[in-house]
């Protein structure tokens, strides 16, 4: 599945990452990808094909962003990134 992007603009991934980042910091430390895809949906107007790629990518990006269980990230405190 393509990109697909409803506002017509074109974000960096050095854009959304640190968003994102701050998304899940601020809703609990933890919310489900599908969450995210909804907050990635309103806030820059894109609907990614494969998400996961998206979310992988902000795990690399902030380590202190953590897998916690099929489907779900978890912000933890103390990372490297601090």
């Amino acid at each position: 599945m393509k990109n697909v992007y409803t506002k017509g603009k074109h974000f960096t991934k050095e854009q959304i990452q640190p968003v994102v980042v701050e998304y899940i910091r601020n809703h609990g430390g933890e919310v489900s990808n599908k969450e995210i895809d909804r907050f990635i949906i309103s806030e820059f107007g894109i609907s990614f094909g494969n998400l996961s790629e998206v979310i992988a990518g902000v795990r690399s990006f902030d380590n202190r962003v953590v897998n916690v269980r099929r489907g779900f990230s978890k912000y933890v405190e103390g990372g490297d990134n601090e």
